[in-house]
């Protein structure tokens, strides 16, 4: 970074993950689910950010043409190997 360009290996994409359980043996105050289910995965790239569900479908939304998060492009098949990709991620 002092030269002015990123590691070769430098990271593309972030990874958040959220836990909406209120604590051992507690239940979800948030989400409308257990407390198997009741988290979420996020992963972002630079287009791109999947979100995954414990329970429930994953989403997909486009950040360049969807800045706002709106449209869900995971069934999209034009998407379909981004999607996959990221899942796999």
């Amino acid at each position: 970074f002092l030269d002015g360009k990123a590691p070769e290996d430098w990271r593309c994409e972030a990874h958040v993950e959220f836990d909406f359980r209120t604590g051992p043996g507690g239940s979800s105050t948030r989400m409308p689910a257990s407390q198997r289910t009741s988290n979420l995965s996020v992963l972002r790239g630079e287009r791109y950010k999947l979100v995954h569900f414990a329970a429930g479908p994953s989403l997909l939304f486009d950040l360049e043409t969807d800045p706002c998060e709106t449209v869900d492009r995971s069934r999209d098949p034009d998407c379909r190997d981004i999607y996959v990709d990221m899942l796999e991620r």
